[in-house]
C-alpha cells in the first residue's frame, strides 16, 4: 500500500488560478484605461476645435458646421462611451483597486463628456 498527497499539486494549480485570474484582471483595467483615453481625446479635440477663434469667414463657418453635426458625432460615440462603460462595470465587480485616483476619475470624465460639449455649444 502506498499513500499519494495531492495537496501540493492543488496549492500550485490555486496558486496558478490567482495568478492567471489578477493577469487578466490587470489587462482589463489597462484596457478600460487605454479605451478612456481614446475617448477624452476624441473630446477634447472637438471641444478645441469648437472653442478656437476663426480667423475668416471660412473657418467661422466650417465651425458652425461642426457644431451642427455634435449631436450625430456623439450618438456614434455613444456606443463606445457605453462599452468603456462595461469594462469599468467588470472592474467595479471585481473591487479592483485603481492604483491612481485619475484613473477612476477618467471613467466619470467619459461618462459627462457628451453633455459637457453640449452645454459648450448651447444644447441642454
Amino acid at each position: 500500500m502506498f499513500k499519494i498527497s495531492c495537496k501540493e499539486i492543488r496549492n500550485t494549480l490555486a496558486d496558478k488560478h490567482t495568478k492567471i485570474s489578477m493577469q487578466e484582471i490587470e489587462l482589463i483595467a489597462k484596457r478600460a484605461k487605454k479605451h478612456a483615453n481614446e475617448l477624452t481625446d476624441i473630446f477634447e479635440k472637438m471641444d478645441m476645435r469648437i472653442q478656437s477663434s476663426p480667423k475668416d469667414i471660412e473657418e467661422l463657418t466650417s465651425i458652425k458646421e461642426l457644431m451642427n453635426a455634435i449631436p450625430n458625432e456623439l450618438e456614434k460615440l455613444g456606443i463606445e462611451i457605453k462599452n468603456c462603460m462595461a469594462i469599468y462595470d467588470i472592474l467595479n465587480y471585481f473591487e479592483y483597486p485603481f492604483k491612481e485616483d485619475e484613473d477612476f476619475d477618467k471613467k466619470w470624465r467619459v461618462y459627462g463628456a457628451p453633455k459637457e460639449t453640449l452645454r459648450k455649444i448651447g444644447i441642454q
